[in-house]
């Protein structure tokens, strides 16, 4: 009886697993960042990844092939990060008003 359970549940997850990579492998992306430097902001070390950016906003991140974007940009050596915001609020309007 044990044996049946374990086969479901181990057919169950083989079919998540198997549905979810079809799904990241046929995703199409607009512009997809190839072989960055992430850094994402959370505190931990970068890593090395692809971004897959769709309607201007990141839409993945993993590993993806070339023919997966209309675009492609190799950014081997460089850091890709998100839009990290200014906290304090710092601008330079007071710059802009008098600008000597």
């Amino acid at each position: 009886m044990h044996r049946i359970w374990l086969i479901q549940g181990l057919a169950c997850f083989l079919a998540i697993v198997n549905n979810a990579a079809t799904a990241h492998a046929t995703e199409r992306f607009d512009l997809l960042l190839k072989n960055g430097k992430i850094v994402d902001g959370a505190g931990t070390p970068w890593y090395r990844g692809d971004i897959g950016l769709r309607d201007g906003k990141i839409a993945a991140i993993g590993r993806f092939r070339d023919d997966q974007a209309v675009k492609t940009l190799d950014v081997s050596g460089l850091i890709v990060a998100p839009g990290f915001i200014d906290m304090m609020g710092q601008t330079g309007s007071p710059f802009l008003k008098n600008p000597e």
